[in-house]
């Protein structure tokens, strides 16, 4: 089990709370809830081919199965749940993989709102985005790289 470390609760106790319905929106067209799997790769096929959609796809169906590992075996619990378990944030991976694909160096911003929004709902900790979003870096980026 991964322990929450004393920066992350002061991290977390300063952002809980502090949001507007805007970051909850976002979260969810960005990073979460399913309906990014549905138009990233779309929006990545009508704007770049199928060869790079493909590769999101595929990359998404990587993180998922990752994720699905690794939550379980971290077995780190959530700031609203400590018994669900929490890392890596999904919703950081997903953003991470699509957006430097469309976005290039821009995909900092959406990254970092999706982030914002899921620490600030109180369903992560830092270090449980920043590893889904470096994990998703890894995809994302390397696709960018390819094309």
């Amino acid at each position: 089990m991964l322990p929450v470390f004393a920066w992350e609760r002061a991290v977390q106790g300063w952002l809980s709370g502090r949001h507007v319905g805007a970051l909850t929106v976002a979260n969810v067209m960005f990073g979460g809830e399913g309906v990014v799997h549905l138009w990233a790769p779309v929006a990545v096929a009508l704007t770049l081919g199928l060869l790079p959609a493909a590769a999101v796809l595929g990359a998404f169906a990587v993180a998922i199965t990752v994720e699905a590992w690794l939550k379980p075996t971290f077995h780190r619990g959530r700031p609203r749940d400590m018994n669900e378990d929490g890392i890596p944030s999904g919703d950081c991976m997903a953003v991470a993989i699509w957006s430097p694909v469309l976005l290039g160096w821009w995909a900092a911003a959406p990254i970092l709102l999706v982030a914002w929004a899921r620490m600030a709902r109180d369903a992560h900790y830092p270090l449980d985005v920043l590893l889904g979003a470096a994990l998703g870096l890894l995809w994302g980026v390397g696709i960018a790289a390819l094309r």
